[in-house]
């Protein structure tokens, strides 16, 4: 809905406008080992094998269920987006162009002079200016100027791209005191364009002007040129500087959380420790674990050994070599004691 711009009167002096309408931690990977750590191997784009460590959080792949995560970070983002639109000096243009000059007070001497800087000032700007010039009766007894201008600007217009200058003085003025009240409404689609320091500008100046005599249609002229002649749609850096500001912290915080750098560890898989038999990286869909059985001594020591075995009913010695460290171990342990891999031969 449209809103105040700002106001005056010969009384009370000039007044600014109203702008604006009525999850747990991740994975932790080292490059080096620590405490837990399992070791892991991917390949980079020219097929080098990249080294690094993790801790049983770590699961290889692609998890789409993270990207859930996203959603926290839209009330943000829309936050942002309306701030880089009250920012940036974008109108639209599919609306209702025409200017009018409505002078119902009679104090508009040259209409088509006014007409001509209203139509320069909306070349430039986007912005549609209309003028409205009315009597203090038509108003003071049941409204103030703002909630008249309110009115008259739905009345006059079906958009929110219009800024409409009210001028309003008494049927019989008195010569002495010309008791003069102004108003401007402006259409909440202005304000990227109409920023704060472009309507007070024009405050300013017309404001000072009808308080020195001059004519209003001389007033109005004057002081539309001067914000015409002023007018610059460059975006305000001061401005950008918060929406930037947010926006790069929120796509630094989003990048972490929903563990974008970790996709290059997708396709990682598990690698022996260095110095270990194997040093290089496992196809753990094809490797099978050897069984078979414990060492058996040589020449002299066969009797006692089978002896010794034989003693033990139902005793079966079989040991297991880790795929992932290389090492060898009984296979009635469930898990490897160098890297701590499952152990899938368990009996």
């Amino acid at each position: 809905m449209p809103h105040s711009s700002g106001g005056g009167s010969h009384g009370g002096g000039s007044h600014g406008g109203s702008h604006g309408s009525h999850g747990s931690s991740g994975p932790r990977i080292s490059r080096t080992h620590f405490h837990g750590s399992r070791r892991y191997v991917y390949y980079n784009r020219n097929n080098e094998p990249k080294y690094f460590y993790a801790d049983d959080k770590f699961k290889p792949g692609f998890h789409p269920l993270r990207l859930l995560v996203g959603i926290f970070y839209l009330p943000f983002l829309i936050v942002i987006f309306f701030m880089f639109k009250e920012a940036l000096p974008i109108v639209p243009k599919n609306y209702d162009h025409t200017i009018i000059i409505k002078d119902e007070a009679d104090v508009i001497d040259n209409e088509d002079a006014l007409y001509s800087e209203l139509e320069r000032f909306m070349k430039k700007t986007g912005v549609t200016p209309s003028v409205v010039t009315v009597y203090n009766e038509s108003w003071d007894t049941s409204f103030s100027l703002e909630e008249y201008a309110y009115s008259r600007y739905l009345q006059e217009f079906d958009d929110e791209m219009h800024w409409l200058i009210v001028y309003s003085e008494p049927i019989d003025p008195n010569p002495d005191f010309n008791d003069w009240y102004w108003e401007g409404m402006q259409g909440d689609d202005t304000d990227s364009v109409l920023k704060e320091k472009y309507t007070s500008m024009f405050n300013e100046q017309f404001h000072n002007m009808l308080w020195s005599g001059d004519k209003v249609d001389e007033s109005l002229k004057t002081s539309f040129g001067y914000v015409t002649d002023h007018f610059s749609k460059k975006p305000d850096m001061s401005e950008l500087f918060s929406p930037l500001f947010m926006l790069g912290f929120v796509l630094f915080h989003a990048f972490f959380m929903l563990g974008i750098p970790n996709l290059k560890y997708r396709n990682a898989v598990l690698a022996p420790e260095e110095g270990t038999a194997g040093n290089s990286a496992v196809d753990v869909g094809t490797y099978q674990p050897r069984s078979y059985d414990s060492y058996t001594p040589q020449s002299g020591m066969n009797d006692l050994y089978s002896s010794q075995k034989n003693n033990i009913t139902g005793y079966v010695s079989k040991t297991v070599v880790c795929p992932y460290c290389g090492i060898t171990y009984a296979s009635k342990y469930k898990r490897c004691p160098g890297c701590n891999a499952a152990n899938d031969n368990n009996v």
